[in-house]
């Protein structure tokens, strides 16, 4: 015959056991969901891709085989470096979120001269950057200015690290580019300063 005290003991080393297998299956089922968001959210975008190319829209630029974990690349200051010739042959390629704007008091407010931070006249496809990216620096942005090469010319409050701002002539077509996250190529000699 058990004693009541060690009946007591048994179901509370039961409940505790219990609670312990409980936990572990909410925690897998949480890492299970993390990771098939990750998953579709990755095929999402690729899929959105694919239907822009698909109606002769940009393709967007290539990817490095590991993508940075939250997808934007904090730049380090640009500095004169020793790398050599070989250097200069592969682009780097960094991700940014891409904005745009134009010069009209909504989007530039007292600024709104259309003169810029780097005292250029905006009036040519042109980018606002950081401050990690001097002025003067070239950048290839898919989708914008035919694919040329642009220089950074122009600053601007929200454009903090990870982030661009591409000038447009009129606020419609600032409007119609939207939000973008984009692999940008940073011209490789411009890398070496």
């Amino acid at each position: 015959m058990t004693k009541p005290g060690r009946r007591r003991a048994d179901v509370y080393d039961a409940l505790w056991v219990a609670s312990l297998i409980l936990f572990a299956a909410v925690l897998a089922a949480i890492l299970l969901a993390a990771m098939l968001a990750g998953l579709l959210g990755r095929s999402a975008a690729e899929g959105n891709n694919h239907h822009a190319a698909a109606r002769g829209g940009d393709v967007p630029s290539p990817v490095p085989a590991k993508e940075p974990r939250g997808g934007v690349v904090q730049l380090p200051p640009l500095r004169r470096t020793s790398a050599g010739p070989e250097a200069d042959a592969v682009p780097r390629l960094h991700r940014f979120r891409v904005t745009a704007y134009c010069p009209c008091a909504r989007c530039c407010g007292r600024w709104a001269d259309g003169v810029t931070a780097s005292g250029a006249r905006a009036d040519h496809p042109l980018v606002a950057a950081p401050p990690s990216l001097p002025f003067g620096t070239r950048l290839r942005i898919p989708g914008y200015a035919g694919g040329d090469w642009v220089a950074v010319e122009d600053r601007g409050g929200a454009i903090t690290t990870g982030r661009l701002d591409v000038f447009f002539s009129t606020h419609a077509e600032a409007l119609a580019w939207g939000v973008r996250d984009l692999w940008i190529e940073l011209d490789a000699k411009e890398s070496a300063r």
